[in-house]
């Protein structure tokens, strides 16, 4: 099975410990047959998103199974607008926001500023949804824009509103790897269709396995399986299979 990752990461946390080092996402990709993989420095997270989008690059240029994810942080909004036009520019994939980390709400002021830019730049926007109330707020936000935008870390307490987001706007799409209540894949696809949902592990931070497992034992078609490991990223990033 060809296997996309939506949603991993590498670096480190302040004052915690765990290894999530890019060598570990790496060993756990090859590990657990993940091709290619969007992957962000968790530095443009906690500490300047300038140099962790560089970061990200230098890994994505040693490591081609590594797609890129820039970021910006809105709370100090000057400079935000020119890293989108330029990360775009250079090549990176998608987006990765980080709201529940930084403390900022979706209806922030700079980042609403922010949104033209991010629908010129033409990529994906990656976000947490496991929180109540964000996924409505992007969607409000997002009004009349034409952002796609992946919702990280669903569950089964977020589910409902994941449908209802996905129901607004065609260009939603769910990620996998929290979704572990029984039949979650198949009511999503018939909520919104098999062709949203997209592969996600949280590697290094999860072992990818069971995110796996998760998608493998479902309910669902082979075809339909294999449109969530791979298929629909590949159509949202406009990746063919020769690149």
């Amino acid at each position: 099975m060809v296997i996309y990752d939506a949603h991993t990461f590498f670096g480190s946390v302040p004052f915690e410990s765990p290894d999530l080092s890019l060598q570990t996402l790496l060993r756990m990709m090859r590990g657990h047959g993940i091709r290619k993989a969007l992957a962000i420095s968790l530095r443009g997270a906690y500490y300047d998103f300038s140099e962790g989008n560089e970061e990200t690059w230098l890994a994505s240029k040693n490591h081609p199974e590594i797609l890129p994810v820039a970021t910006v942080d809105p709370r100090k909004y000057l400079g935000c607008a020119e890293e989108i036009r330029r990360r775009a520019e250079q090549g990176f994939r998608a987006f990765r926001l980080f709201p529940e980390i930084q403390g900022w709400p979706v209806n922030y002021l700079p980042f609403l500023e922010l949104l033209p830019e991010f629908q010129a730049a033409g990529l994906p926007i990656l976000i947490d949804a496991s929180a109540q109330g964000t996924a409505t707020q992007l969607m409000q936000a997002l009004a009349g824009r034409q952002v796609p935008v992946v919702l990280l870390s669903v569950s089964y307490d977020t589910m409902g509103e994941a449908i209802a987001a996905a129901k607004s706007s065609s260009r939603v799409f769910v990620e996998t790897h929290r979704l572990a209540a029984p039949d979650a894949f198949e009511v999503l696809a018939e909520q919104i269709g098999i062709e949203r949902l997209v592969f996600g592990s949280c590697a290094p931070s999860c072992c990818p396995s069971s995110a796996i497992d998760a998608v493998a034992h479902s309910g669902l078609p082979e075809s339909a399986r294999n449109n969530i490991m791979a298929d629909n990223l590949q159509r949202l990033l406009d990746i063919h299979e020769d690149t």
